[in-house]
């Protein structure tokens, strides 16, 4: 039943499934829309439903997540990438579904002499980075010579505190990407690399500290430290401008 004329099967059809992603939307508001995928990478069901059905292509073969998750058998977490059931920046976190009783193969590692039991789909969550700053909005830390920035581990920004009056997804700059997944060609959107600065190597290689440096022509005083984001190391910045 699945058909590119649904991208996926038909909203109707496994309503099992869809119950299960639209609760999770419903409890976790960091997660913009829930997938899930049969093993070759074909898109089965999503929700909220319009975000299925506008998806340009059924497979995702190629995408970082799904290369991940079939690598390690084992949660993936992508790094940053304009999503195309969003239209923004976001992460993808990807997980197996394992057939043959998967209750008793919780915690199961591919490191084992037992065979894995067969994979019939994934699950994937896409996260909107946006939503971060609603968070840190909330404990009001920042103000206008300061901000916090998050890095993937390739350098890229994945999320970049701004004002809370400036929390407006379409007004950020044009999309530099070289491999948008939007099927939105004039996406507002864009990708930008910090893999440039001293900070963000030394965090991504474990270290944390402070140093100064300039970022566009401006003097910074840059904190870093590494973060945990299974199964990467990225970076969690504050930078501190002088005045």
């Amino acid at each position: 039943m699945i058909t590119e004329k649904f991208m996926g099967i038909p909203q109707s059809l496994d309503l099992q499934k869809r119950n299960i992603a639209r609760n999770i939307l419903e409890r976790d508001r960091d997660i913009a829309s829930i997938f899930f995928l049969i093993p070759k990478g074909d898109t089965y069901m999503g929700e909220p439903y319009p975000d299925q059905q506008q998806l340009p292509r059924l497979n995702y073969a190629d995408r970082d997540w799904y290369k991940g998750v079939t690598r390690t058998n084992d949660t993936y977490t992508s790094a940053v990438f304009l999503s195309a059931a969003i239209h923004v920046p976001a992460i993808a976190i990807a997980i197996p579904v394992y057939g043959n009783n998967i209750e008793s193969n919780v915690g199961i590692k591919v490191n084992q002499t037992s065979p894995l039991p067969p994979i019939v789909g994934y699950w994937v969550g896409i996260i909107n980075p946006m939503r971060i700053n609603e968070n840190l909005s909330d404990f009001n830390l920042l103000n206008s010579n300061n901000k916090v920035l998050l890095i993937d581990h390739n350098g890229t920004r994945v999320f970049e505190s701004l004002p809370w009056s400036r929390i407006n997804v379409t007004s950020l700059p044009s999309s530099s990407s070289s491999s948008p997944l939007s099927n939105n060609q004039n996406q507002n959107q864009s990708l930008k690399s910090f893999s440039y600065l001293q900070s963000v190597q030394n965090a991504l290689e474990g270290q944390s500290g402070s140093t100064g440096e300039l970022i566009d022509g401006i003097k910074t005083t840059i904190y870093y430290n590494p973060v945990q984001i299974h199964p990467h190391t990225w970076a969690l910045l504050l930078l501190q401008t002088s005045k």
